[in-house]
């Protein structure tokens, strides 16, 4: 049976964005505050167990580390280790395990930006009015220090629509990851020139997204000129 091309991109990449997307929200929800108690509590209990986290994950081959949360999740935890077509609990040990994967490198930038925002002079006169830590915290070092941190959202909208080869292969996902070593195994030219168009198509959307984000959030940047 014949398929167009864009039937099954479209396919494949409803799976992979399903599982991306849910990765994503784990990546900012859990990544975010990690790295925020990271930078508050610097060098503290917690901020050494979070960079041993983040360097296990630099040190750690990233099949490897699939496999671990794979374990963790399926075997001790009990979610469903295959994808199954229809069940979107199926989905929940991939998505987690890219997650849980990449939420490190987001605490590290926030740590990292948090904690030149903390050695600014309009830090140190905040502190010098009287205002609680927290107040500075959360009022101007976390707005200043999230603006860079902005845009990394396109490379998480790209990497959310176009899948992981490997995580795929792991929990038998038929993603787009997947079907783009499959197209060039085969030689199917067909199909790889639709992956790179739309896998274009979908980086500028989502470079363009960033850039309104950025100027939403930051005041210093503006639609127009003055």
């Amino acid at each position: 049976e014949y398929k167009y091309v864009t039937d099954v991109i479209g396919e494949r990449m409803g799976l992979s964005f399903q599982v991306g997307i849910i990765a994503c929200a784990v990546e900012v929800l859990l990544g975010y505050p990690m790295g925020i108690l990271m930078a508050k509590h610097k060098d503290g209990v917690f901020d050494k167990v979070g960079n041993a986290y983040i360097i296990s994950i630099d040190a750690i081959p990233g099949v490897a580390y699939y496999y671990i949360w794979m374990v963790i999740l399926c075997t001790l935890c009990g979610l469903p280790r295959t994808y199954q077509d229809g069940n979107i609990f199926s989905l929940l040990a991939p998505a987690l395990t890219m997650g849980f994967t990449g939420m490190a490198g987001i605490a590290l930038w926030v740590r990292r930006f948090m904690l030149d925002e903390f050695t600014s002079d309009y830090v140190k006169f905040a502190r010098a009015k009287g205002l609680s830590e927290n107040r500075i915290l959360f009022t101007h070092v976390l707005r200043n220090a999230i603006v860079p941190l902005v845009r990394s959202i396109p490379a998480a909208i790209l990497g959310a629509l176009l899948g992981t080869f490997y995580l795929e292969k792991i929990y038998q996902i038929n993603g787009i990851g997947g079907l783009l070593v499959v197209a060039m195994n085969q030689h199917d030219f067909y199909a790889l020139q639709g992956i790179v168009i739309v896998s274009a198509l979908i980086s500028v959307l989502s470079y363009l997204l960033g850039d309104i984000v950025t100027a939403i959030i930051d005041p210093r940047v503006s639609f127009s000129d003055e």
